[in-house]
């Protein structure tokens, strides 16, 4: 009973610190810091490591097609690389320590998902959780208005947050006040803000409807005010992903299902963004970017403003994942091995950034997708990848049917629009590696109902 209780304090500590990013610096290496991009992860890894003196790892039937799938990637890849090294004379980079980097990277995610599995399985309810996330939210939003009340000048707010940035990973305060960026959170840009919307968002604006008038009431009120951090961001990336959660939360409001069509319209949307970047159109004449700071802006102009290079970097990601895919649709060039593409794929638009020419021009290769899930895997697999994620993809709705998620309506909600929003920009702005919150989100579907689970203890 002490490990169980063990266990589950430690699966609450490492679910509270999901949105935290870094939480705190850590003294570690170049490699280890790719790793340890969220304080969630070493948390994860320490729980894993427990269960298994605890000899508590067993094989289970529902994550099969994960498992399956992490191998055809982790094979594949390694395949694709040993091909590119012999046709490659002089690659910077082994395409094989490429290559290997993204299979320990997705290691760490299959991981990840077994162990939020394992928890809320057998050692806790997700509903002692819900506590977790009101705390994560009264943290946000004093961080937010700390943050903002900095960059405005407000003397408390200065001696306050220079003390916790001298504590916690916190953004430094003359990044914030000299770029003249919006609030951060705990992450390293506006963008990094993201995150909230896949989860913490969602749960925000489903208590709303699934609570009692007071909770209500205080629910309303800190939506409103993270609202307003929000709206004064700066970030297309979430600015966007916002709206689209409202606009799903209106549509619940209004008793309106949220059926298949809207999963498949959110990833269309997606990869039309992909498509778009990838064209190399030059848009500028059209765009108005006198206001860089208004609303309509930074949601559409500053997307496809060619001269607003606070997007290039990510967008030089996407453009050179769809050229591969363009250039090798069947087979892609297995994951890891992108960056070996990124010098021939680069229009001139984007070589205008300074981070891009860093990359150019010296002896680096980048990291593939840049943060985008689907444009890294569909340059990375082609086509045979392609069938392989609608085979998961329809094995994974299939587990998803019979998920404890369905004895929840507030949770299946979440959930739902958490995946809507994550199909969208997963072809853009959003990864699975390295963001355990993401991971924390796919991994619900893995937990049966009550019924199903066979309790060992």
């Amino acid at each position: 009973m002490q490990y169980c209780r063990f266990n589950a304090n430690l699966y609450k500590l490492y679910v509270f610190c999901l949105p935290l990013g870094r939480f705190i610096e850590l003294p570690l290496n170049d490699f280890l810091n790719k790793i340890f991009t969220q304080f969630s992860t070493l948390i994860m890894l320490v729980g894993m490591f427990c269960l298994l003196l605890q000899h508590n790892i067993r094989t289970q039937k529902r994550l099969q097609p994960v498992v399956t799938f992490y191998v055809f990637m982790a094979f594949y890849s390694f395949l694709a690389s040993v091909v590119l090294l012999l046709l490659f004379l002089d690659p910077i980079e082994s395409p094989l320590y490429s290559c290997l980097n993204d299979i320990v990277l997705y290691f760490i995610v299959l991981m990840s998902i077994y162990y939020n599995y394992f928890n809320l399985t057998y050692n806790v309810n997700i509903k002692q959780l819900f506590p977790i996330f009101n705390l994560q939210i009264i943290i946000l939003l004093i961080v937010g208005y700390m943050q903002w009340g900095a960059m405005l000048g407000n003397n408390l707010c200065l001696s306050s947050y220079s003390f916790l940035s001298s504590v916690f990973a916190l953004r430094e305060l003359d990044w914030l006040t000299v770029l003249e960026r919006g609030v951060t959170f705990w992450g390293s840009e506006p963008a990094s803000a993201s995150i909230l919307c896949f989860w913490i968002i969602p749960y925000m604006t489903t208590t709303i409807l699934y609570s009692t008038k007071l909770k209500r009431s205080i629910f309303i009120l800190a939506n409103l005010l993270l609202c307003i951090l929000i709206l004064s961001s700066n970030s297309s990336s979430l600015l966007i992903l916002y709206v689209a959660n409202i606009l799903l939360f209106i549509m619940i409001a209004l008793k309106l299902k949220l059926k298949k069509i809207f999963y498949v319209i959110s990833c269309f949307l997606g990869l039309f963004i992909a498509i778009f970047y990838s064209l190399d159109l030059n848009m500028n004449s059209n765009i108005n970017n006198n206001d860089s700071k208004s609303f309509s802006y930074v949601v559409y102009g500053k997307v496809v403003d060619r001269e607003n290079m606070s997007t290039a970097m990510r967008a030089s990601t996407i453009i050179n994942d769809m050229k591969i895919f363009y250039d090798y649709p069947f087979t892609g060039v297995g994951n890891g091995n992108q960056g070996f593409f990124y010098k021939k794929n680069m229009p001139l638009w984007v070589q205008s950034s300074e981070e891009v020419q860093n990359i150019m021009y010296s002896n680096t290769i980048i990291a593939n997708g840049g943060g985008n899930f689907f444009p890294a895997y569909i340059s990375g697999f082609g086509l045979i990848g392609i069938i392989i994620l609608i085979i998961f993809i329809w094995k994974y709705h299939t587990i998803y049917e019979s998920s404890f998620l369905q004895e929840n309506v507030q949770l299946r909600t979440i959930f739902e629009i958490g995946i809507i929003v994550f199909l969208f920009s997963s072809w853009y702005v959003v990864g699975i590696k390295q963001n355990e919150t993401i991971i924390f989100l796919l991994s619900l579907p893995f937990v049966a109902q009550k019924k199903i689970i066979h309790h060992e203890y």
